[in-house]
């Protein structure tokens, strides 16, 4: 079902700029959430439990899971928080159409989708 992991490293480090500041104590509070691939009449899938400082990295991630699906049609990705509420729901073609409209040059989830549309992929 997923084609072969995009390493997640680089988008962090790509919404790195994007973070909240660290707390005068030094700790940084990083929220646990969970990706899913969910397919209608089928039990979601985790695809991945990440810990992340800053919630507007949850949508990169959510792009890079997109690119790791095969069978895009009807699927879709949902992402919890840790109290287990949905707080991301999107279909898997709406995640790759932002990433191909990302206006970011230096964009590892972007590259990646481009290399994969030239390729043939």
């Amino acid at each position: 079902m997923l084609q072969r992991e995009m390493t997640l490293g680089s988008i962090s480090a790509h919404t790195a700029s994007a973070g909240k500041p660290f707390p005068k104590n030094g700790r940084c509070w990083m929220s646990v959430f969970t990706f899913e691939i969910v397919r209608h009449g089928e039990a979601p899938v985790i695809a991945n439990v990440l810990r992340l400082s800053d919630e507007r990295a949850i949508w990169c991630h959510a792009e890079a899971l997109a690119l790791r699906i095969q069978n895009r049609d009807s699927a879709f990705i949902r992402v919890k928080n840790s109290e287990g509420e949905t707080i991301v729901r999107a279909g898997v073609t709406t995640a790759l159409a932002s990433i191909e409209k990302c206006s970011c040059a230096a964009c590892p989830v972007k590259r990646e989708w481009e290399r994969r549309v030239s390729a043939g992929a």
